[in-house]
């Protein structure tokens, strides 16, 4: 991952998480693997701060439960702590699949 973090990265990490969560269902998933706090499936913006926390308090645990949920925080923040080329070809294949042009959320 380069060093730098810019907004429209931010924005189209966001957009996808978003996506994940309403069409993919990752906030179920997650949910259903109980490893964030019940308050965490509040709402969108909740499950987001929920899960930022939980990625720098174990991020390992957090990509071992969902590899993709790790890789996107990893991409909006612009962190991985693991240090594996994971979160490279997340970010890669991420933006030849995902087209966030028709879910803009942020």
């Amino acid at each position: 991952m380069n060093n730098t973090l810019d907004d429209e990265d931010f924005s189209f990490f966001f957009n996808y998480f978003s996506h994940k969560i309403r069409y993919d269902h990752l906030s179920q998933y997650v949910r259903e693997k109980g490893i964030l706090r019940d308050y965490a499936f509040t709402n969108k913006m909740e499950f987001f701060a929920v899960c930022v926390e939980y990625f720098f308090e174990d991020p390992k645990k957090l990509r071992d439960v969902s590899n993709d949920l790790y890789c996107l925080i990893a991409c909006m923040l612009n962190q991985d702590f693991i240090g594996q080329r994971i979160v490279d070809n997340f970010k890669s294949n991420a933006y030849k699949s995902y087209d966030d042009r028709d879910d803009v959320y942020f």
